[in-house]
């Protein structure tokens, strides 16, 4: 979720209450998005909060670029998988970082 923006000029990686101990495995998905970003690709960046290890609901909200709200936290492993492969057909978020939560 590192790489979602905490506001219009700053991302939540950089932010003074970002967790600490997130933040080495966040820079590394920030280099993954910026070379996204930068390429001619059509792409989708999914940034999950905390999966849970249980299947689909159905019942999620997604945003881009920035924190879904109200935002539990936790995704259900099933609904980010939903999420993923109605992505593929819907197209969506192309060119965006993905909130997503239950």
């Amino acid at each position: 979720m590192g790489v979602l923006q905490a506001d219009d000029d700053t991302l939540l990686i950089d932010a003074e209450d970002y967790p600490k101990e997130y933040v080495p495995v966040g820079k590394e998905h920030q280099k993954a998005w910026e070379y996204l970003a930068a390429s001619n690709l059509d792409w989708t960046f999914a940034c999950p909060p905390h999966i849970l290890n249980e299947g689909p609901t159905g019942d999620f909200i997604t945003t881009a670029n920035f924190l879904p709200i109200p935002n539990k936290y936790e995704i259900k492993a099933g609904d980010l998988a939903l999420f993923m492969l109605s992505e593929l057909e819907r197209n969506e978020f192309i060119g965006k970082r993905v909130g997503i939560t239950n």
